[in-house]
């Protein structure tokens, strides 16, 4: 779930013209851009980019793949002989499982014997029991560990084990054999909650893992998955070159099972996958209609051009773009120098006056015409309910309870804009602050909003929240007096995080079948983007039964997802989830824009597996099922023949 999207970081012009020579013949070569990955290690990583260098490179035990109908997802068997077998009796009254339970909580999973590392070293039990361990490693505190100890997939004491308070053997991992080990979860689990979460489990390679370890004060830390020799696959693809802020190459591994097993006929056509790292989006576009790209995104303005396009296609994505602000006093005190003044994003009516004035479907028109305006903090693609299929924003109750908190009737009436009572916020905030001794009458008020570079879409949010703020304080003592300054800052995530930013445009997404655990973004302070926002202090009242309940946002993120709301019926989960983010909503500290879907445009030579967008867990088909209708030699030849000038 713990992703984050952020823009590339550099230009980097790698095709030239072919000769006409064989090159390329029989090749068929994926080649698209990204932000420059800091890591692909499986146990570090953060960002979507280097995911996606680790999805090609790995094969999971099971995989959500398209149906024959390609009309949903189906599970099939990759690293694992047969699907996850429910052994819960076995271990009924051991490993904290409760006495006379027969379901739910142990798991055998057997492992076929032929899969093995790029350099042909066997992949068996003892593979996942070290790459688990390591994960959880007390010494290292890796960044996914809580994957393993938290949340849908928390094995029996392996929060104590990453605490330094219990040894592995207590850890609920049992090696049956050299090729099946068993798994004992703090909760019980549905077989389609296995399948799913054990997706997250990527493997580690020992030799390379331990060799590239060192002592960085009282923390272990791996360079492992951050060059071409650093690197491990198992999976269709492996890393071949990796030049910092240019390119990276990765080629089919040539020892993946899946080329000789029979079961994977007809897939994993391309051959190769070119990433370069390109952070102009000129220069993107350029390339992509020169032919030397296969997929680009679209900006507003070029989506006017190429909106009819044949080849244009509308990606749905689980991210909510939102604006995060600091809203602790004593830093954005600290920022104050003179008549520039910082402090008004302490105050929680100025920040609802923000909100107010933000007119979404506009912002979305203006910075992504694809996407869909945003109201909460999770999008119409979390599924609640894997069962019935059923969506967190359609269940009736989230529906209701975000209604309420808008103060209107049905959800088709949100907007969240009300340009009249936010110039009452603003002039009440004002007020306030003067009165406390915390502006003059002079000041003016910075807002600095700190984004990745100045590109296109970046500069229309600064601009997009100077025109609403200007708007809506017209006739108000703010009136032509707030700045919204923007800052360049390609470290703004972590500088948001020390509370050295007031504000940024940040985004959470990822595990769309487990809303739930996307509480550990906004409820603990590990993950938490919004500065200032203690959710270990503040406290949430909710009606449980009948009975009101008090906690903390932590308390309710962990009663959610480990304890006592983890195994409860999945409408009372649904609605202490609906509350919970109610909650978050009301501090005003992040106000969610849109709910991303991206538009972009497939080369002419590319053939996706389904024409229509499926779902979060097969899109429309992957890589797995994509097509080529000319290998490299011959699409090169056709765009030279067509002088490089391709038209969409």
């Amino acid at each position: 779930m713990k992703k984050l999207l952020l823009l590339s970081a550099a230009v980097f012009y790698l095709f030239t013209a072919c000769s006409d020579s064989e090159e390329g013949k029989g090749e068929y070569t994926y080649r698209t851009t990204s932000t420059c990955p800091s890591t692909w290690n499986p146990a570090e990583y953060q960002l979507g980019s280097e995911a996606t260098v680790i999805s090609l490179t790995s094969t999971g035990l099971y995989d959500f793949i398209m149906n024959e109908k390609k009309d949903n997802y189906k599970v099939i068997c990759e690293l694992a002989s047969q699907f996850p077998q429910d052994v819960t009796e076995n271990y009924s009254g051991k490993y904290n499982i409760p006495e006379n339970s027969k379901t739910g909580y142990a798991w055998k999973f057997d492992l076929i014997h032929n899969a093995t590392w790029d350099d042909k070293t066997p992949i068996n039990a003892s593979t996942f029991e070290y790459s688990l361990a390591q994960l959880l490693n007390p010494k290292m505190k890796n960044y996914r560990a809580s994957s393993w100890y938290s949340g849908l997939t928390a094995l029996v004491n392996a929060q104590k084990y990453y605490e330094g308070s219990a040894d592995w053997n207590s850890v609920g991992f049992i090696k049956n054999n050299d090729y099946s080990f068993t798994l004992i979860f703090t909760k019980q689990l549905s077989l389609f909650q296995v399948e799913y979460g054990i997706t997250a489990l990527i493997l580690l390679k020992e030799d390379i893992f331990e060799a590239n370890k060192k002592q960085t004060g009282d923390i272990i830390k791996t360079s492992y998955g951050t060059t071409a020799d650093t690197s491990a696959s198992y999976g269709p693809y492996k890393v071949k070159t990796f030049q910092q802020d240019k390119e990276m190459l990765l080629v089919k591994n040539p020892e993946w099972f899946g080329w000789t097993d029979g079961l994977h006929e007809d897939q994993y056509q391309t051959t190769a996958v070119s990433i370069q790292y390109i952070t102009e989006h000129t220069t993107i576009l350029n390339l992509f209609l020169q032919g030397k790209l296969d997929d680009t995104g679209l900006t507003p303005n070029e989506l006017k051009i190429y909106g009819n396009s044949i080849f244009r296609k509308t990606s749905p994505q689980s991210f909510t773009w939102k604006y995060s602000f600091n809203i602790d006093r004593e830093k954005l005190k600290s920022r104050s120098t003179g008549s520039e003044n910082h402090i008004m994003l302490s105050y929680i009516d100025f920040r609802h006056a923000v909100s107010l004035s933000l007119n979404r479907q506009e912002i979305v028109d203006t910075v992504s015409p694809s996407s869909d305006p945003a109201f909460g903090l999770l999008n119409y693609l979390y599924i609640s309910n894997p069962e019935t299929n059923e969506t967190y924003r359609n269940n009736p109750y989230v529906s209701k309870t975000l209604c309420s908190f808008y103060g209107v009737s049905s959800p088709e009436e949100i907007t969240g804009y009300n340009k009249t009572l936010a110039k009452k916020y603003f002039q009440k905030s004002y007020d306030e602050a003067l009165k406390a001794g915390d502006i003059t009458s002079s000041d003016k008020f910075y807002i600095n909003l700190h984004t990745y570079n100045t590109s296109e879409t970046n500069m229309r949010l600064v601009t997009t929240l100077q025109d609403a703020v200007n708007e809506s304080t017209a006739g108000t003592s703010f009136e032509n007096r707030i700045i919204i300054n923007q800052v360049t800052d390609d470290n703004y995530y972590v500088n948001m995080k020390n509370g050295n930013v007031d504000c940024a445009v940040t985004t959470w997404g990822g595990a769309s079948y487990d809303p739930f655990g996307i509480t550990e973004c906004y409820c603990t302070m590990e993950l938490l983007n919004e500065y200032g926002f203690n959710p270990e202090q503040e406290k949430l009242t909710i009606n449980i039964n009948g009975n009101p309940i008090t906690k903390t946002y932590f308390q309710w993120h962990v009663a959610l997802n480990d304890e006592e709301y983890s195994s409860i019926e999945n409408s009372q989960r649904v609605a202490i989830l609906a509350e919970i983010e109610k909650g978050l909503l009301s501090y005003y500290n992040m106000l969610p824009l849109w709910y991303s879907n991206t538009s972009i445009l497939l080369s002419q030579r590319m053939i996706e597996g389904s024409e229509h967008y499926i779902n979060t867990l097969v899109e429309f088909g992957g890589i797995r099922f994509r097509k080529w209708s000319m290998d490299d030699h011959d699409w090169d030849a056709w765009c030279r023949k067509n002088n490089n000038r391709l038209r969409y």
